[in-house]
Formats: structure tokens, C-alpha cells, sequence
């Protein structure tokens, strides 16, 4: 059962410190939703392997719900337990992580996919380049890690931005050091090309140039 939630414009937020991201920590291990920072935008998010927090998360940003979220976790080998790898993965994991890249992979951990409702058989994993939410990464596990924002609006990128209800805390990390938006999303299929599905941070050339 999650956590009671502010309202808007009365978020609880705390400071990306030790102090900070035990409090987030502990909030997300009762159920709840978490706003925090990443490198590319602000993210909302709770574990990737709790049904009814992912769920709060969808209703939070007004989202529909068969739209898969991208999972983030602290670290590559954390990631290999989410997504099933190939060669390419492997590669631009080596080239891009931690940063701006999401790779949709064949899912690996079906506590994740029965969680996340995740019907394709896929999951977008990403290891974001930010220290704060890689605190907090390896502090919880996998978290859901969508924008901090209504569906349709523009992501936040500072704590002051975020128009989303039912977040229980926020790590106020300040401004996102990369300012560039979202991650670029690579779709990564079992017996197909790589496809570039998003553009974002990084440039299609650069993410394609590491697919041979």
C-alpha cells in the first residue's frame, strides 16, 4: 500500500544527500511514487516490480496505462537482469551508459513484466549518467522512470517544474545538468535491424554508428 500523497504544489522535497534518498528510498519500499532527477529530464517513478505503485504512476501523470514505461537501473549488469542483451545492446551499452540512450530489449525478469503489464514481451532499460539517481538506483533496484509531468506536457526539468499529483516525495537534485531532453530510444529486436524510435539527447547518427 503507497504512501498518502501531497498535492499539488505541496510536494514533500527532500535534498539528493544521504538523508534525502533514504527517505525516498523507504517511500518507494512502501509502495509509494518518487519525482527525482535524471540526466536528461525529471522522473517519476517507484519499483518497476510493484503493480499497484505502477499503476499510481500511470494515474499520476494522467497516462495511459498499456503505454510501457521505460525501467532505469544503477548499472549495466542491473539492466542484463531486466533486458535480455544481444551484441548490439552490449555495444552501445559500452558506447552510452551511463547516459541518454534507452534500449528496448527482450524481457528478462517477468516480475517486471507482470508489474509493468508489459504484454510485447519488451522493456526499455536505461542507466541514466546521474549520480543522484543512481544513488537511489542502488538503493531500491529498478525503478520506473518516466517524465515528471501530465501526460502531453513538457518534462521538468528542475523540482519547481513538476506538475504531476500523487508523488509522496521529491529529490531536489536542481537543474538537470543536460538540458538536451529525453533519451533517445532504440528499439533492439531478437531477429530484426535496431530502429530508432525517439530521437532525443542523442543524435540518430551517433547511436546508429555503433550498431556494426
Amino acid at each position: 500500500m503507497g504512501l498518502p500523497s501531497s498535492g499539488a504544489g505541496a510536494l514533500r522535497r527532500v535534498a539528493c544527500d544521504a538523508a534525502g534518498i533514504a527517505a525516498a528510498a523507504g517511500a518507494i519500499a512502501a509502495g509509494g511514487v518518487v519525482a527525482y532527477p535524471t540526466d536528461t529530464v525529471y522522473a517519476i517513478g517507484c519499483s518497476a516490480r510493484n503493480a499497484a505503485a505502477v499503476a499510481a504512476v500511470n494515474a499520476a501523470k494522467s497516462r495511459d496505462a498499456s503505454r510501457p514505461m521505460p525501467v532505469l537501473c544503477a548499472s549495466e549488469g542491473d539492466a542484463w537482469e531486466v533486458a535480455r542483451p544481444c551484441d548490439v545492446a552490449r555495444r552501445l551499452a559500452a558506447a552510452f551508459w551511463p547516459g541518454a540512450l534507452t534500449m528496448v530489449l527482450p524481457l528478462a525478469d517477468p516480475r517486471v513484466g507482470e508489474a509493468m503489464g508489459l504484454r510485447g514481451g519488451t522493456v526499455g532499460v536505461r542507466v541514466p549518467d546521474s549520480a543522484c539517481a543512481l544513488s537511489l538506483l542502488r538503493e531500491c533496484g529498478p525503478l520506473v522512470g518516466t517524465s515528471a509531468n501530465v501526460s502531453g506536457r513538457e518534462p521538468a526539468a528542475d523540482a519547481g517544474s513538476i506538475s504531476v499529483r500523487g508523488v509522496d516525495i521529491v529529490i531536489d537534485g536542481g537543474p538537470v545538468r543536460d538540458g538536451r531532453g529525453p533519451s533517445t530510444v532504440v528499439a533492439i529486436p531478437e531477429r530484426a535491424a535496431p530502429e530508432v524510435l525517439r530521437e532525443g539527447a542523442l543524435r540518430r547518427a551517433d547511436v546508429e554508428a555503433h550498431w556494426t
